[in-house]
C-alpha cells in the first residue's frame, strides 16, 4: 500500500480539493482516475457551491444530505454536461445564421 504525502509538499490540486471535497478516500485528487474527474468532480463542485451559498437556510440541510452520495454527484455531473452541450449547440447553430 502506498503512503501518500500528507505534509506541506502536497500538490496544489490536493490542497484545493480538500476545500471542495470531504476525504471519502485516502487517494489524493492528483492521483484519481480520469473517470472520477469526468463523472464525479463537476457534480461535487456544483453541490459544494449549493452548500456554501444556499438560497435559504433549509437549502443547506438538503445539500448537506446529498453531498457525498455518488448517485447525486453523477446526476449533477450529467446535468452539467447537458447544459454545456446545449450551450455548445446553440452557439454552433447560431453561428450559421
Amino acid at each position: 500500500m502506498t503512503e501518500y504525502n500528507r505534509g506541506s509538499n502536497r500538490h496544489i490540486i490536493d490542497k484545493a480539493g480538500d476545500v471542495v471535497t470531504r476525504s471519502a478516500s485516502d487517494i489524493p485528487l492528483s492521483e484519481r482516475p480520469l473517470s472520477w474527474w469526468l463523472l464525479y468532480m463537476p457534480g461535487t463542485v456544483i453541490m459544494w457551491f449549493e452548500y456554501m451559498f444556499p438560497n435559504q437556510l433549509s437549502g443547506t440541510f438538503g445539500t448537506a444530505r446529498r453531498r457525498n452520495i455518488p448517485f447525486f454527484q453523477i446526476a449533477y455531473s450529467l446535468g452539467f454536461y447537458a447544459v454545456v452541450i446545449f450551450i455548445g449547440l446553440v452557439l454552433i447553430v447560431g453561428s450559421f445564421h
